[in-house]
């Protein structure tokens, strides 16, 4: 990790679903890495989601607080610069269904409270699971949400641009009464 931090990099993904899926990565070995980038000086952004099977099968709360818990425990409360990112495996991707932003929302509360339980305050947590710009707009609106890690719409300029102009305009309205 200290190549990245001399590339000038200050920010390093962690845990993302491709890697765990095609590299084996476990939530252990993302613990250990998550600590492996603090100890090079570089923030860990890590990204975490459940499987549809594990949210058919109810158990989304569940598998989320277990990847929350074995990426932070290892750093519990030492530091200040740690991100999480909530991408549920089956949002993301070609075939990738974007979450309803209440379901979305609700997972976020869950994390950040796990994620507050491990850290003794608030850790940032993301949301990507296909956002678009058919659906930024609402999510920014959600009170757990404190961003978005967007994907496949960000490929091209005039996506991500498209993003940042939709969210700006919602995040500067008057809140209504």
């Amino acid at each position: 990790m200290p190549q990245i931090r001399d590339c000038g990099a200050t920010l390093v993904e962690l845990g993302h679903s491709e890697r765990r899926t095609h590299f084996g990565e476990t939530d252990e070995t993302v613990g250990l890495k998550v600590a492996a980038a603090l100890r090079n000086g570089l923030t860990p952004l890590i990204c975490i989601g459940e499987h549809a099977e594990d949210k058919d099968a109810g158990r989304a709360d569940a598998v989320l607080a277990s990847e929350v818990t074995a990426a932070l425990s290892p750093v519990a409360g030492a530091v200040d610069e740690v991100l999480l990112a909530y991408e549920p495996v089956w949002a993301i991707g070609e075939t990738g269904v974007p979450a309803e932003p209440a379901y979305a929302d609700e997972r976020q509360a869950r994390i950040a409270e796990v994620a507050r339980g491990i850290m003794g305050r608030h850790v940032p947590v993301l949301y990507g699971g296909s956002v678009n710009p058919g659906n930024c707009e609402e999510l920014v609106a959600c009170p757990h949400i404190d961003g978005l890690f967007i994907g496949r719409s960000a490929w091209a300029a005039e996506g991500y641009l498209d993003i940042l102009a939709r969210v700006s305009r919602a995040l500067s309205k008057e809140p209504t009464s």
